[in-house]
């Protein structure tokens, strides 16, 4: 006889995915529905279609997963103050890496994106800053991913690594169905990566992406337009020496 307890624990922990939902949280959110629908259907003699039932429990595990994707990405950002300081990461040789990053402003709610383009040595080559207005902290993370991409196609790049220190919008991205995910934005930017180019987009923790986390924090709320770096800010010259010194070679 199987345990309750166990198998609920179970399907809790499961590392699957359903339709770029993890199982844990669809689990949880059909079994809350299918309660939901038993009561309805017991005190008021309501009644719903299975796959009524399931779409919903869906639609609400994905909501769920994409707000507290917010919780996890400030967990990927902490420094482990424990660990040797992390270095920048050089893309393969002939490859332009961009390292993006999309933060909330908390005084504001709004989101808030930056994105640095360097050759593999680490010399710079442009950047990019924008305020997306009242955002999500996952949104603004894919904003970031699909900008960088949208700029690296436009100014002809051929070989580019993106990092990313939003381990959740990385594996969503990099997913083998990314171009029929759920959310837009994935799908989007799985349209870019399909051209003619080669693209990969990767995790890198936080500490390898504070030069793009600090251009992101810098930008005025005050427009929404795109800005196009030609020359990095005074701000960024001691980052931006760092990691060229400090960097460390692709593994």
């Amino acid at each position: 006889m199987v345990d309750a307890s166990a198998w609920i624990y179970h399907n809790l922990r499961a590392m699957s995915y359903v339709e770029n939902v993890p199982w844990g949280v669809v689990f949880a959110a059909t079994t809350w529905n299918l309660w939901k629908h038993r009561n309805e259907l017991v005190f008021q003699g309501s009644t719903n279609q299975p796959s009524s039932i399931l779409y919903q429990s869906i639609l609400w595990a994905r909501y769920y997963a994409e707000a507290s994707c917010f919780t996890r990405i400030l967990s990927n950002k902490m420094v482990r103050k424990s660990t040797a300081a992390q270095r920048w990461i050089r893309p393969p040789s002939g490859f332009i890496c961009v390292n993006v990053d999309g933060i909330i402003r908390a005084s504001s709610g709004q989101g808030l994106i930056g994105g640095i383009f360097r050759d593999d040595s680490g010399n710079w080559l442009l950047g990019f800053q924008q305020s997306l207005g009242i955002a999500t902290a996952f949104t603004t993370e894919l904003w970031a991913i699909w900008t960088g991409l949208y700029l690296a196609w436009e100014n002809g790049f051929e070989r580019v690594q993106l990092q990313s220190d939003c381990r959740t919008a990385v594996d969503m991205v990099m997913d083998r169905h990314a171009s029929s995910s759920p959310t837009p934005l994935v799908r989007a930017i799985a349209t870019w990566r399909e051209r003619s180019w080669f693209t990969e987009v990767i995790w890198v923790p936080y500490d390898q992406n504070t030069t793009a986390d600090k251009l992101a924090k810098s930008q005025d709320c005050s427009t929404r337009a795109l800005t196009v770096l030609d020359q990095p800010p005074s701000f960024l010259f001691s980052c931006l020496t760092r990691d060229r010194i400090g960097a460390a070679s692709p593994s």
